[in-house]
């Protein structure tokens, strides 16, 4: 699996959001979801041990409740990985302190 894969799956799940008057809707499969997030925090383990994008997904992972979601919630996740695969490079929070 691959982080284009991971992202292609990530826009699946944002585009089968339910809308509703409020832009909140439903996930359909949650349990294909978490597996999805699963997937992603290994993906990253595996290629980015120790970045900062693995704290940073999980944290937004954990705030989306899949039966009450809107899709802009569902973006933060995919930029973390957007810009993973742009900027591969591992960057640890000890970096971003010593850099400032």
């Amino acid at each position: 699996m691959t982080i284009t894969e991971l992202i292609k799956e990530g826009e699946e799940f944002r585009d089968s959001i339910g809308d509703s008057t409020h832009g909140i809707g439903k996930i359909q499969d949650s349990s294909i979801f978490y597996l999805w997030v699963e997937r992603v925090v290994r993906y990253l383990g595996q290629t980015v041990p120790k970045d900062i994008s693995i704290e940073r997904f999980m944290h937004y992972s954990n705030q989306i409740n899949p039966i009450h979601c809107s899709k802009s919630s569902f973006e933060g996740l995919l930029n973390i990985l957007r810009a993973v695969e742009e900027l591969p490079d591992v960057v640890t929070a000890d970096d971003l302190v010593h850099r400032m």
